[in-house]
């Protein structure tokens, strides 16, 4: 009796626990079925190229990019007003802002391909007037190329300090030519390497400054002079530059290096004269300092584009974090003209943060017909 009772509780367990776990079929609504959420597509932010302020520091101007990467637009900011205004670049081409004329009334730019052209448009270099008064850029206008010797083709150019214009054709090597009444004139090439390299006035010559490899020394690099067409190496031999850079005044240089702990930078400052270089002072610089803009007055150098902002002062390279904020991933930066302070971008918008003490303000944010 005692089994049978057993076999019976046992039957009536089984039972249940197919209902609890299977349930029963229904004629009823069919079972009811969720749906798979559709993944969340954040708006893309514009991307900010070739910020620069003017000498002044009343204006801004930038090259944003947008749609995708298929439209670009030339932008100029009033940093005091918060007013800005764009003109569009022809579809799948981006005008980027290269240099401000130094008074201020001009930009030079570069017309590139971005990165499927969809308009018919010319690359090349081109000047835009800029009205200070409407904060906007004017027509286009394409400089009169001059003539390059067979194979060359123009990369980029820049505005020597007495308004000639120079430019740099190839990608590697590269080769630098002055542009004087419409003739390509030669000024410098590299075998293998071009680094950075900065015209400036010294009396009445047109003197360059430029970091290249060696002639017969494929692994070494030097800073030369350059006059006339004819280059002079000034420094010794380094074999183990990752960049390099120049200040504007063309009186000092800054070489880095990978630091002995493999992580970080290892910056020398040298100062540069005609006849050579002294070195001055080397330190460890952290790696986030990726991207370096010298101040005006070159007391200070700000380094960017990774996750802080940065001040390295000059000469003594003591580095310091500039503000709190650890999510910077700047697109681009500049100083603002003579002022104690830099122009930012970051995820569609242009701050100004003040140095030394790091406080920032939000001037700008592109309207959200460009976030895509």
């Amino acid at each position: 009796m005692n089994a049978l009772r057993t076999l019976l509780v046992a039957f009536v367990l089984v039972s249940i626990g197919f209902v609890v776990g299977y349930g029963f079929q229904s004629s009823g609504a069919p079972p009811q079925i969720a749906a798979t959420p559709k993944p969340t597509v954040l708006p893309q932010a514009p991307l900010v190229k070739g910020l620069h302020s003017s000498p002044d520091g009343k204006l801004l101007a930038f090259t944003g990019v947008y749609a995708r990467s298929q439209r670009a637009g030339v932008w100029i900011l009033n940093p005091a007003t918060g007013v800005a205004n764009g003109r569009e670049s022809p579809a799948g081409w981006q005008d980027y802002v290269t240099q401000w004329r130094s008074d201020g009334r001009a930009l030079l730019l570069e017309r590139e391909k971005i990165p499927r052209p969809v308009a018919d448009a010319t690359a090349g270099l081109f000047t835009a007037p800029i009205d200070r008064a409407t904060t906007s850029a004017g027509e286009l206008s394409p400089l009169p190329q001059a003539d390059l010797p067979r194979g060359e083709k123009i990369i980029t150019g820049l505005l020597a300090p007495n308004g000639e214009l120079v430019l740099k054709t190839r990608r590697d090597p590269k080769a630098l030519y002055l542009v004087r009444k419409g003739v390509a004139v030669a000024v410098d090439r590299a075998n293998l390497t071009y680094g950075q390299n900065r015209p400036v006035r010294e009396g009445p010559n047109l003197v360059f400054y430029v970091v290249r490899d060696i002639p017969n020394q494929p692994d070494a690099s030097a800073l030369f002079r350059v006059v006339g067409g004819r280059a002079r190496q000034i420094s010794p031999a380094w074999d183990d530059v990752v960049w390099s850079y120049v200040s504007r005044s063309g009186r000092q240089l800054i070489v880095a290096r990978i630091d002995e702990n493999e992580v970080d930078w290892n910056w020398t400052l040298y100062r540069i004269t005609p006849t050579g270089v002294q070195k001055l002072k080397s330190a460890t610089v952290p790696a986030d300092v990726v991207s370096v803009y010298w101040s005006n007055d070159e007391k200070r150098i700000l380094g960017a584009a990774g996750e802080k902002l940065w001040i390295t002062d000059v000469p003594s390279l003591k580095t310091t974090q500039l503000g709190p904020r650890t999510d910077w991933k700047a697109d681009d930066a500049t100083w603002i003209g003579p002022q104690n302070a830099v122009a930012v971008a970051s995820d569609g918008e242009i701050w100004r943060v003040e140095v030394p003490s790091g406080k920032a303000v939000r001037l700008w944010r592109f309207p959200a017909q460009f976030w895509n």
